[in-house]
């Protein structure tokens, strides 16, 4: 290689970061008086759905039901599926604590990027392994927060949990299969979708479940998840006002 030749002149991603300095920012944050905010938050949320892949027009109802009732010493558990969108189908548990009266306080709980879905958050560790690494990222909040007297809901995210498909691996070995949502990523990019777009979707039909639910409830919903739920939880509360807590 010549001494002329500078290394980051041969880097693909010192290119790219390069152009992202280069770049104005068109919506940085400048609002002085409230109709500004409005303007800008209306701006913002506008680039960031296009940047998701954009939102299905389709509406469906929720056609809830609830398949499964598990009595837990601190609540009980329903596991229940709605329609997100016709043909979508989103598994969700539900916790509804015993330690705490109407109106109860309700909460999203997202599970992270694995193939686990929402089972860990629920705290349902099927061995010490597991059991191991969910004590370690404090994994089972769903749980914890219904101890705590908070209604729970734990939908189960887009193509991971139940809701993912086994894939032909890259041979490694005779008949190797796995578990991923990258086949669903990259159809869904070809199609100007995004998962995380598809993921927010359903958070936000979740509260529109939540909202469905007969039990009395404050007007707030909080959202929090870990790792890829938090991006998930990130984006939608930034698009949806209902999701937020004042109390």
């Amino acid at each position: 290689m010549p001494d002329s030749i500078p290394q980051d002149h041969l880097s693909t991603l010192a290119y790219l970061w390069q152009q992202y300095e280069a770049q104005s920012r068109q919506l940085a944050f400048r609002a002085e008086t409230l109709e500004q905010w409005q303007v800008w938050r209306d701006a913002l949320r506008s680039q960031l759905i296009e940047c998701l892949g954009g939102f299905s027009v389709d509406r469906c109802d929720l056609s809830a039901k609830v398949v499964e009732v598990v009595e837990e010493q601190d609540y009980r558990r329903e596991k229940v599926y709605f329609y997100s969108e016709p043909g979508v189908a989103v598994p969700c548990y539900v916790l509804i604590p015993r330690s705490a009266s109407p109106p109860y306080r309700p909460v999203i709980a997202l599970h992270d990027h694995g193939s686990d879905g929402a089972r860990l958050v629920l705290g349902l560790a099927q061995d010490n392994q597991e059991l191991a690494h969910l004590q370690a990222l404090n994994y089972d909040y769903a749980r914890q927060l219904a101890r705590r007297g908070l209604l729970v809901f734990a939908p189960v995210l887009r193509d991971l949990g139940e809701r993912i498909e086994a894939r032909p691996a890259f041979r490694t070995g005779a008949g190797l299969w796995e578990k991923s949502c990258q086949m669903a990523a990259l159809v869904g990019l070809l199609l100007g979708k995004s998962l995380a777009g598809l993921r927010v979707r359903d958070v936000m039909r979740t509260v529109d479940y939540i909202r469905s639910r007969s039990e009395p409830m404050l007007q707030d919903i909080g959202c929090l998840g870990l790792s890829g739920g938090g991006v998930v939880a990130l984006y939608a509360a930034a698009l949806d006002d209902r999701l937020r807590r004042r109390h």
